[in-house]
């Protein structure tokens, strides 16, 4: 009797040491006082952005993708142009399953009438960089309001052990950042408690890269090297199931889906036209829209419309404003606002 009081009362006491744990993580994470390493996260930023256009009623589009697609597309320039109101939503290394949920989280706040997605993320690494990918998706997911879609979506791509790490992102990873390079976090700590100066997005737009290809990686083409071979750039059967869920939720919220791909240098399209015509079949094959620039002179030819790195496709700030005018010209061709048509 005596053993089973004993007992009961080590679990009356462990249960509340639980729950004061859970109160204290609460209010530190609240107080944001382990948030100054992602305080001026990019993501960060867009979810804030995201929510505030939401509830003022000002999203009659969304643009989903990778990092490709948030640093291509110009969504201020591109309102200008088409008098409609984009916003862009994905993350950094993202892939389609990651923006399946973006979406899925996304129309709790919002009804758009047309989501436009940059199809980067649609097998073009094929396997590459998942940790990294795992990484900044469950960063992703610990930026946006809690509710039962970014649970889901944690339990779905990283497993029921990764939940605390979204409702607490920010003390959870402290010790992970601290470990990682303690010196840049403990001259960080200065930044504790500031508020944020400026936003990096822009209706959920970026552009972080200025320095456009120069003459060495130039060399370096001409030459023979290439920076990446797309010859297995090909969507996996995951790949394909997640974009088949993604129409369908669409169809299902009578939203008209757009699919496009952003232009690779011409230095830089080796054994591509593969994946062109894998990714031009599928679209045919579930009757949606798909355009790629991959063949587009103006953009495809320019060195200044690139960042200056061999492993990467990425805009310079002039290259996704000649891109993103491009666009808005197919956009509007497309007739794809009911009021258009």
């Amino acid at each position: 009797m005596e053993e089973k009081h004993s007992f009961r009362l080590y679990l009356i006491e462990a249960s509340a040491g639980f729950l004061a744990f859970l109160i204290i993580l609460a209010a530190i994470e609240r107080s944001g006082a382990f948030d100054f390493h992602f305080r001026e996260h990019a993501g960060k930023h867009r979810w804030i952005e995201f929510y505030e256009t939401a509830l003022k009623d000002e999203i009659d589009a969304l643009i989903v993708g990778n990092s490709q697609s948030l640093a291509a597309v110009d969504c201020e320039l591109l309102s200008t142009h088409l008098n409609k109101n984009f916003f862009a939503i994905g993350h950094d290394a993202a892939k389609i399953s990651s923006l399946y949920w973006s979406v899925r989280h996304a129309l709790n706040y919002t009804s758009p009438s047309v989501i436009c997605l940059e199809t980067k993320c649609f097998g073009f690494f094929n396997g590459l960089y998942e940790f990294e990918r795992a990484i900044q998706s469950r960063r992703d997911l610990g930026f946006r309001k809690t509710d039962p879609s970014v649970l889901e979506a944690t339990v779905e791509l990283h497993g029921i052990y990764s939940i605390p790490f979204t409702l607490f992102g920010s003390s959870l990873s402290f010790p992970e950042i601290l470990e990682t390079d303690p010196i840049l976090t403990i001259k960080s700590i200065e930044k504790w408690r500031k508020s944020i100066q400026s936003k990096k997005t822009k209706l959920g737009s970026y552009n972080n890269y200025k320095e456009s290809i120069d003459d060495a990686l130039l060399a370096r083409y001409k030459s023979g090297e290439s920076g990446r071979d797309y010859i297995d750039a090909l969507p996996s059967k995951q790949d394909i199931e997640d974009m088949e869920r993604l129409i369908l939720l669409c169809e299902r919220k009578g939203i008209r889906l757009f699919f496009f791909e952003t232009p690779y240098f011409q230095a830089d399209q080796k054994n591509i036209e593969n994946r062109q015509t894998k990714l031009q079949s599928f679209f045919n094959s579930q009757g949606q829209d798909w355009k790629t620039f991959w063949q587009n002179q103006k953009l495809i030819s320019n060195p200044d419309f690139y960042q200056n790195s061999l492993y990467n496709q990425h805009l310079t700030g002039k290259g996704a404003q000649a891109f993103t005018l491009q666009l808005a010209k197919v956009l509007k061709d497309r007739q794809l606002f009911s009021d258009n048509q």
